[in-house]
């Protein structure tokens, strides 16, 4: 956040940095007045950064989408989950909804997360988490997640890599 200038800091639309929200600006905010009086260098790891769009049903995500990853490394380790596949969803009678995980294919690191529901905005928070410090989709897998949330999404996803979720029990 730090300019050419050393002794001027930019933050939000000023600043020439990607990702231009409210929640990222504040951060920015923080970060500069740290960095200018405790000369330190923090910054925003802006690819862990989750963002949504308000529309009915709601659009969220955070890192890497399928096309990025495809064009990155020339193929893309995804998954996707219907949300009729979700417990919670099932006994809400909303099943309408969708998730993906995007799947580092070497390394097995969640890279990133995008879903499409009522409660995206909602969901996406613990997705920039595990993008942000790089769980991998076995550690997803193993979480225990409370029985039935719109929580359990991320382990069912992370699961579809090992397994037909549409035949898994209720309680995994």
């Amino acid at each position: 956040m730090q300019t050419s200038n050393s002794n001027i800091y930019a933050v939000g639309d000023c600043a020439k940095l990607p990702l231009r929200l409210e929640t990222t600006a504040g951060r920015e905010g923080t970060l500069a007045v740290e960095n200018a009086f405790e000369n330190r260098k923090e910054f925003i790891e802006y690819s862990a950064v989750p963002y949504t769009v308000f529309t009915d049903p709601e659009l969220a995500g955070v890192g890497l989408t399928e096309e990025e990853q495809a064009k990155k490394y020339g193929a893309c380790s995804c998954r996707v989950l219907d949300f009729k596949n979700l417990p919670k969803a099932g006994i809400e009678k909303r099943i309408e909804g969708y998730a993906r995980v995007v799947v580092h294919p070497q390394t097995e690191k969640v890279e990133g997360f995008h879903i499409l529901s009522e409660r995206a905005s909602e969901l996406i928070f613990p997705a920039s988490i595990f993008v942000k410090k790089g769980f991998s989709v076995k550690e997803v897998a193993e979480a225990i997640p409370i029985f039935p949330s719109y929580s359990e999404v991320f382990k069912y996803l992370a699961l579809s890599f090992y397994k037909d979720v549409s035949k898994l029990s209720c309680c995994v």
